[in-house]
């Protein structure tokens, strides 16, 4: 609604409320002056009345005294009082000589009797018959009389209805001239207002060019006006400042805009050369792990026959002597794989149960022999608040134990290694290594657990080692949510400690079955035994291996040398197949590079085969140099139920397929 609207519609209520208000102040105002009026009337009538009742008395006595009171009373009716009554009452004997409406000599109501005889005059407010009426009443002396005269209230305020209409009529003609006045100057308010409103919208919208014209005067919206033309300059000054800061903020925002896109791809080009490094990386140690785990394999494999076969005394040794050091290459490679894993964080936990009690056996009579070859005793004390089956990766752990312990039997010359086993606080689980060998130097603590460092120089010459395996167990163990640390004095041996998250698991004929071994670690099997084709009771495996390397076949060959095992060799992934097909066989061993069909190709082909065919799925496992966690997930993928990692000893070999028998 406009401001001109609401300003009419304003002053026309103003008008209407304003004259309501009047009429009601002058109604009670004339009723009032009216009432004032009357009584001062009514006190001069009364004043006459009663001198000429008085005169009639004492002529005529009170015969008399009664006619002039009639007399009055039709007097003053006839004046146009036509309510008027005059009373004449003996109030000493309480009669009434004279009333309208009463007898004479009729009693006169008591409460208006009370009020006459309290004064010798005055006035006097009563109902009589339901009607208020005015009096005013006078006593004559030396008599005991009153004279009352009384108007109706009706007729009193009869007269007030003319007024209230005069005023009215004045009030209102008064209070229109008024409002017109009001409005024409409103109105002329609203038109500058109106004006000003236009040019803030102007500006508003963007016309920062509008200004007010025609400002005169000193008044408010003068004061207004002025401060819009202000503000409407200043606005203007500041949004070209804003346009050319604005301007000056996209330019550089292009500038940086592009930094950023140089940048950016600077950042994706290092990242997929990086990329590009590690994989090369991944590639290279892959390849270098595959070439040399190869001819390892024949090595040690051969060595494991040469130390089985009667050799001469000084032939014998020259052969542990070179079982020792493909040994400590074949930790060195796997220590090298590791470290490469851990670096790429592809390093995981593969959780089951698993019997605690057990492993800490394993891993003990794994390293009895070193130890007993150093003359070396070499304990375990397990807490009885150690969890016999707990729930972890136990091959990692495992790896950490014998990593630690190996290094402790290394390190010592005389004396014991200790394994403590004790329950920690919640599920972690405390292993400590203690040793009484030569020790390390306090300062030289912080530093053994880099890659590649060792307590001094003079430790790779006398002992060997390349300083990984310490790295690599403080990984592992932060893996299994643990911390490694050290305590030595050197001279007197050391002490490692770790803990690992291993949360107990309930002693339940589940359990024990869930830890049943069911795989070699070093031969990384699946735990899945499919159903092999039926042979004779008491009968050997009927083997098949393909391998593109001779040695291999004839090292494998020579492994089952006076076993039941019956092993056919072939040299690639297509007479694999053929071969597979024409004859029944209850393992297959399958190497993975070779000429020809691989052995994931090779794989894949018999179990499309074996299903369209419907044959029971035969134990496939591969045989590979190939170590990664790629290449032993694409050989499950394929369908192989189990990953061999050469070099691979005849003690394992023979253990993997007794599980097989």
């Amino acid at each position: 609604m406009k401001l001109s609207t609401r300003l009419t519609l304003l002053s026309i209520g103003a008008v209407i409320v304003m004259t309501i208000a009047v009429l009601l102040i002058s109604n009670v105002l004339l009723e009032e002056i009216l009432v004032q009026n009357n009584e001062r009337a009514l006190t001069l009538q009364l004043e006459e009345a009663r001198h000429e009742i008085e005169e009639a008395f004492n002529h005529t006595g009170m015969s008399g005294a009664v006619d002039q009171a009639q007399r009055t009373q039709a007097k003053l009716r006839s004046r146009g009082e036509h309510s008027l009554q005059a009373h004449l009452v003996d109030i000493g004997n309480n009669r009434v000589l004279q009333h309208p409406t009463l007898n004479p000599g009729d009693p006169y109501p008591e409460q208006r009797l009370q009020a006459l005889r309290k004064q010798p005059q005055g006035l006097l407010r009563y109902a009589d018959n339901g009607e208020i009426r005015y009096a005013a009443f006078a006593s004559i002396r030396p008599l005991e009389w009153v004279v009352i005269l009384s108007v109706s209230r009706r007729d009193v305020l009869k007269k007030r209805w003319s007024f209230l209409t005069a005023i009215a009529l004045v009030a209102f003609t008064a209070l229109v001239l008024t409002a017109l006045v009001f409005y024409e100057f409103g109105k002329a308010l609203i038109i500058r207002l109106q004006a000003t409103a236009h040019c803030v919208e102007r500006i508003a919208d963007g016309k920062l060019d509008e200004r007010l014209s025609d400002i005169e005067g000193a008044d408010e919206i003068t004061r207004l006006q002025q401060g819009v033309n202000s503000m409407g300059e200043r606005i203007a000054a500041h949004t070209g400042q804003l346009a050319q800061v604005n301007a000056q903020v996209r330019a550089l925002n292009e500038e940086l805009e592009e930094k950023v896109r140089k940048r950016t791809a600077e950042l994706e080009q290092a990242r997929d050369e990086a990329q590009r490094a590690d994989a090369a990386k991944s590639q290279f140690l892959a390849a270098m792990s595959h070439e040399i785990r190869t001819p390892l394999h024949a090595i040690t494999g051969m060595n494991e026959l040469m130390v089985e076969a009667e050799l001469p005394e000084t032939l014998h040794g020259y052969a542990l002597t070179q079982r020792r050091s493909c040994d400590v290459l074949m930790g060195l490679i796997n220590d090298v794989l590791d470290m490469s894993k851990m670096a790429a964080g592809h390093m995981t936990l593969d959780k089951r149960n698993f019997d605690l009690r057990t492993l800490l056996d394993d891993t003990l009579d794994i390293l009895r022999v070193k130890a007993d070859e150093k003359r070396l005793a070499l304990r375990q004390s397990v807490a009885p608040n150690t969890p016999q089956y707990a729930f972890g990766d136990c091959q990692r752990l495992k790896q950490v134990l014998i990593n630690l312990v190996g290094n402790a039997i290394k390190f010592t010359k005389q004396g014991q290694v200790t394994l403590l086993v004790e329950q920690a606080e919640g599920d972690q689980v405390r292993f400590c290594v203690r040793d009484t060998g030569i020790g390390i130097a306090e300062e030289k603590l912080a530093t053994i657990f880099q890659p590649f460092q060792q307590a001094d120089n003079s430790v790779a010459r006398n002992y060997g080692g390349t300083g990984l395996g310490l790295s690599l167990c403080r990984e592992m163990v932060a893996l299994m949510q643990g911390e490694l640390t050290a305590a030595s004095t050197l001279g007197a041996g050391s002490e490692f400690c770790f803990t690992a998250c291993l949360p107990a698991v309930a002693n339940t004929p589940e359990t024990l079955r869930s830890c049943l071994p069911t795989c070699d670690n070093d031969a990384n099997c699946l735990n899945h035994r499919p159903e092999r084709s039926p042979h004779l009771p008491g009968a050997g495996l009927r083997i098949l291996m393909a391998d593109d390397m001779s040695e291999n076949g004839d090292l494998i060959k020579a492994f089952l040398k006076g076993t039941s095992h019956r092993l056919t060799w072939v040299n690639n992934g297509l007479d694999a197949i053929g071969v597979f097909i024409s004859e029944p066989f209850d393992l297959v061993l399958m190497d993975v590079n070779m000429p020809g069909a691989d052995g994931i190709t090779a794989i894949r082909l018999i179990r499309h085969w074996e299903r369209e065919n419907h044959q029971p799925a035969t134990p496939i496992l591969a045989f590979t140099a190939n170590a990664a966690e790629r290449d032993i997930r694409m050989s499950h993928e394929a369908g192989a139920d189990g990953h061999l990692t050469k070099p691979l000893g005849k003690r394992k070999l023979l253990g993997v397929l007794q599980q097989y028998v």
